[in-house]
């Protein structure tokens, strides 16, 4: 199944292939068309102009969308197939999850070789972040709009904890639905005397506290579920910011030490300076020769 990406007005792709530029081409390439639109459509024009440039990791997902739109169209698709499976219990979500997984991980590979066309090494919280924006697109239906344009302006907000929670929930029963159960094996048949028949309301009542006993059970099941997929989210979330409080503290090492560095080079260009002043005065009292 592939994502919706619907057919696109001529102003959409007109504004689809301007979010695929360079970016620093995104504000020249941006005035252009709104003039080409004043004419005709003002509301037109006024959207146009209000067209904000996109953030680098944003621009990297419009780059997906521009070069790599099979693979973006089948991260829909599987975004929106592992949902349904996750709501109707379906068989299949577990397969579902770990395809769109591994796209996931292959377009986000891709857009570290588009990052790499700005920067030699990408940081890492780059790379996290466009990962954010891919899960966004196939995991949160907040950005079903985003996902049908084919194009952002600013990274997404990331799937609730709720939400991924429910999918690995959701997971786990349709793997249990899949177990078969092996049976002991079988004892020898021992005669018992036999013993008269049970009441049928102490075999009612019996029933009926097994059945609360199950009940019991498969809630706390439920809440074992709930709170380990939680917890690996948790999990995941504390990881990806400790990634970026190491690239945070390695970009601030080295801002102090290029400040350092120009108040260096800011004091031998003050004293360069002075001794120049001093060498023009000198000249200017040292008056013409005899």
């Amino acid at each position: 199944m592939e994502g919706n990406i619907h057919e696109p007005s001529p102003l959409e792709t007109a504004v689809r292939r301007l979010y695929a530029l360079p970016l620093a081409e995104f504000v020249t390439a941006r005035n252009d068309l709104a003039k080409q639109v004043k004419g005709g459509d003002r509301e037109a024009w006024l959207r146009v102009k209000a067209l904000p440039k996109a953030s680098v990791t944003a621009w990297a997902v419009n780059q997906l969308f521009a070069r790599e739109e099979e693979k973006m169209r089948r991260l829909l698709g599987l975004g929106e197939r592992v949902r349904r499976l996750a709501a109707e219990e379906g068989e299949g979500l577990r397969e579902a999850l770990e395809e769109e997984r591994a796209l996931r991980d292959d377009l986000r590979q891709r857009a570290a070789a588009i990052l790499s066309e700005q920067t030699p090494e990408p940081a890492q919280a780059l790379l996290d972040r466009v990962g954010v924006n891919l899960e966004a697109l196939a995991y949160n239906p907040a950005a079903a709009e985003v996902a049908a344009r084919g194009w952002l302006s600013e990274d997404l907000e990331r799937p609730g904890f709720e939400l991924l929670a429910s999918l690995q929930i959701a997971s786990r029963r349709t793997d249990r639905r899949g177990l078969r159960l092996v049976p002991p094996p079988v004892a020898p048949v021992v005669p018992f005397p036999v013993k008269a028949a049970m009441d049928p309301a102490v075999e009612e009542a019996r029933a009926r506290e097994e059945e609360r006993r199950r009940a019991r059970i498969q809630r706390a099941q439920e809440k074992v579920d709930l709170l380990a997929a939680q917890a690996d989210a948790l999990r995941r979330e504390a990881e990806r910011v400790d990634r970026e409080a190491v690239e945070a503290e390695k970009v601030a090492q080295e801002a102090a030490s290029r400040a350092a560095l120009a108040r260096q080079n800011a004091g031998r260009a003050i004293s360069a300076l002075r001794r120049a002043e001093e060498e023009l005065e000198t000249a200017r009292r040292s008056g013409p020769p005899d």
